[in-house]
């Protein structure tokens, strides 16, 4: 499901920026860079969208907040693409639940503009042996967006459908 906005408008005039640097579909056989999250900005109103990509979900009050897909690595992991509103803007990212002695997960986000032919891969990109979450990313009604993440020591892809 994609999210509705009301203002579409004036997300339109955003869509052209985030194209740049867009992957083939293809199957994900590399693993993720672990370097690449920025730290965290606190406070900031996320009311014009894409300004708050990368950003910590724990640090803004939500009007809503869902859980849009799971998918599980069976014994081991649960995915869960998870969004929320803020400021009348939907907002997107990936959490993960790993089992004891499952060891270390990958998990990010990835955000298609033409329904997953192309993507921006591995926004938010976090590491967890427990229990964590990704940075957040703009959720506009023209893209579709989904959740992935991998063991790191050789396990297999899983990504939650896209919505």
């Amino acid at each position: 499901m994609i999210k509705k906005l009301g203002l579409v408008a004036a997300s339109l005039g955003m869509v052209l920026i985030p194209l740049a640097g867009t992957a083939s579909a293809k199957t994900l056989d590399a693993k993720p860079a672990t370097d690449t999250a920025a730290p965290a900005v606190a406070a900031l109103s996320c009311g014009s969208g894409y300004k708050c990509d990368n950003t910590d979900p724990g640090t803004f009050s939500f009007d809503r907040t869902d859980t849009d897909a799971d998918r599980n690595d069976p014994g081991c992991a649960t995915l869960q693409l998870r969004s929320g509103r803020n400021s009348g803007y939907w907002y997107a990212w990936a959490r993960l639940q790993v089992a004891s002695g499952c060891g270390l997960y990958q998990g990010w986000i990835d955000r298609s503009y033409d329904g997953g032919k192309t993507w921006q891969q591995w926004l938010g990109l976090f590491q967890t042996y427990g229990s964590n979450y990704g940075n957040m990313y703009y959720w506009p009604d023209t893209a579709t967006v989904r959740a992935c993440a991998v063991r790191t020591n050789g396990g297999k892809t899983i990504c939650t459908s896209w919505h």
